[in-house]
């Protein structure tokens, strides 16, 4: 079943097919008091770009290690303008991976997680699906 505007679910349950029909989600923090539906849940956002002024935005983006290449999403905040991702998720085989960096330690904790080298994942660049509004090219980066 595809996402529509009316779609709400868990975080943990966005899949690839999701994020490629609304590559924006945000949570439904105006929701909460829905029976069944709690903090964590999010909903589509209907943009063709990232809106500015806005946080805790889940966004599509391709990751790409030196060895091999991965879906997922950033989650991250404009209301300040752009600011560096604060989080990352990789949906891998069927799973939803939280990524680790910032650390030597969290990044080896993450390549044991996902049974892979560390080095066949980080340095991980990533290219957001969608452009941040006002921007001409697809937004990119490092996670380290």
């Amino acid at each position: 079943m595809s996402a529509t505007l009316s779609t709400r679910k868990p975080i943990d349950q966005l899949s690839v097919d999701d994020l490629t029909v609304f590559p924006i989600w945000e949570f439904a923090m105006d929701e909460e008091d829905i029976p069944g539906q709690d903090e964590t849940w999010v909903r589509p956002v209907a943009a063709k770009a990232v809106p500015l002024d806005a946080s805790s935005l889940s966004v599509a983006a391709e990751f790409r290690g030196p060895r091999q290449t991965f879906e997922g999403f950033l989650v991250l905040s404009t209301d300040s303008g752009w600011n560096e991702p604060h989080g990352a998720v990789l949906l891998h085989d069927g799973r939803y991976l939280p990524v680790s960096f910032g650390n030597k330690v969290a990044r080896s904790r993450f390549a044991k997680l996902m049974d892979i080298e560390e080095d066949r994942i980080f340095p991980l660049q990533y290219v957001l699906r969608v452009r941040v509004d006002g921007e001409p090219s697809y937004r990119q980066g490092v996670l380290e």
